[in-house]
């Protein structure tokens, strides 16, 4: 009867140990999905920055067309140097677009990642806390029929 219940102590000890590691590995968890919030909400402004660069540069470009007299945009060179510049910003504001989306697909991906990986370890630790009142409730049991 003493192995018996020495077995169910060890048992409920080691059940014990594993609860508390998976307790801590979900509370570094936990930690870590609010630093990749706070990375995400870095991107996010990052993202409105950009589109508040995006948006001055086209009104800067919408402001230099309407101040430009007629006869500059017709002359040849300068209608040229004008058409380069203007592409230079279409340019930049691509180049913005696509760094804020790149952006935004990416922090969200690493977000659900890692909210997939937390669900996972919580899952297995429900588990474990199971396991560990079904030996608790055994143990009640034993000690009842004695």
């Amino acid at each position: 009867m003493e192995i018996l219940q020495t077995s169910l102590d060890d048992e409920s000890e080691q059940a014990n140990r594993e609860i508390t590691a998976a307790k801590q590995e979900s509370e570094s968890l936990r930690r870590q999905l609010q630093v990749l919030k706070q990375d995400l909400a870095k991107a996010d402004a990052t993202i409105a920055g950009a589109q508040a660069q995006i948006e001055a540069f086209q009104s800067d470009y919408t402001q230099e067309e309407r101040s430009r007299p007629t006869w500059y945009k017709t002359k040849g060179r300068r209608n040229t140097a004008f058409q380069v510049r203007t592409e230079k910003q279409n340019l930049q504001i691509s180049l913005l677009q696509s760094t804020s989306k790149s952006l935004t697909r990416t922090s969200k991906a690493s977000v659900e990642a890692e909210r997939d990986e937390m669900d996972c370890h919580l899952k297995a630790m429900k588990q474990q806390e199971r396991r560990h009142s079904a030996l608790t409730k055994n143990e009640w049991i034993y000690e009842r029929q004695r």
